[in-house]
Order: structure tokens, then sequence, then C-alpha cells
């Protein structure tokens, strides 16, 4: 593991560390009523944990920090799916938020209710492109070969 790995991991623990601070501070008001609100909050933890292995620079330690990022894709994604239920009327919100999208749902006197944003939709990905970054530093998957230009 190079200077550049090894510096790269250094700032991934940082974006780890802050964005377990930022989530804590974010489900606040919903750890005690959805467990799934933990998951981030243990998930972000656990990979600034990872990116202090990852710097033993050891193959064992890389391959356990790649796992624990590799698992934060998934962790990532179910966080988007918590986030939105996957409903492509709340990424058009987004892409369009001046626009007024409509949900689907009518009030009783028949007008129809426009979608609302209440979660930051894209949050969730941060935390999947911080692992996907790990993985690929720790997996060395784009190593190149020695003598190889």
């Amino acid at each position: 593991m190079g200077p550049r790995d090894r510096a790269v991991l250094l700032c991934l623990f940082m974006g780890f560390a802050i964005l377990f601070l930022e989530v804590r501070y974010e489900h606040r008001s919903v750890v005690s009523t959805v467990w799934q609100a933990w998951i981030p909050i243990v998930y972000s933890a656990l990979g600034a944990l990872a990116c202090l292995v990852g710097l033993a620079g050891k193959k064992g330690a890389r391959t356990v920090a790649a796992s624990v990022f590799f698992l934060g894709l998934a962790v990532g994604t179910y966080g988007l799916y918590m986030h939105t239920k996957f409903d492509l009327h709340i990424f058009q919100q987004v892409a369009q938020p001046d626009a007024v999208v409509p949900s689907g749902k009518f009030s009783s006197d028949g007008r129809p209710i426009p979608v609302v944003v209440a979660r930051p939709v894209a949050a969730p990905l941060s935390m999947a492109g911080l692992a996907a970054v790990g993985f690929v530093v720790c997996s060395g998957m784009f190593k190149s070969k020695a003598g190889a230009n």
C-alpha cells in the first residue's frame, strides 16, 4: 500500500467520522421509533474503523476492510430505499425542485396532492460513495502489475 492509498484512507476516515456525527444528529428524532435508523450510524462508525484497519497495510487487514466497505454499498442502497421507497415521483421532485409533481394521491376535494420530500433523498448515496472508494483502495482492484505501464 503506497502513500496515496494511505492518504485516501485517512481522508475516508475523516469522511466516515463526520458522516457518523451528521447521521447521528439527523436521525436523533427517529432512532427511538425506527430501528433501521441505527444502521447508518453503526455503519459509519464501522467504516471509520475499517479505514484504520486498512491502514495497517497487511493483506488480511485490507481484506477485512474491503469487506466492510463492500457492505457499505448495500447499506447505502438500503438507506436510499428507506428514504424514497424507490418512488420515481420523489426522484422527479428532486430533479425538478420548482415543478409541482403530483404524488398520485388526491385530497378530499379531488385536487392532486404534490410530492413533498421530507428526507434527504441522496444522503445515503454519500455513504455508498465513501464505501466504494474504500473498497477500491483496499481490495487492490486496480493495482498495476509490477513492471506494467
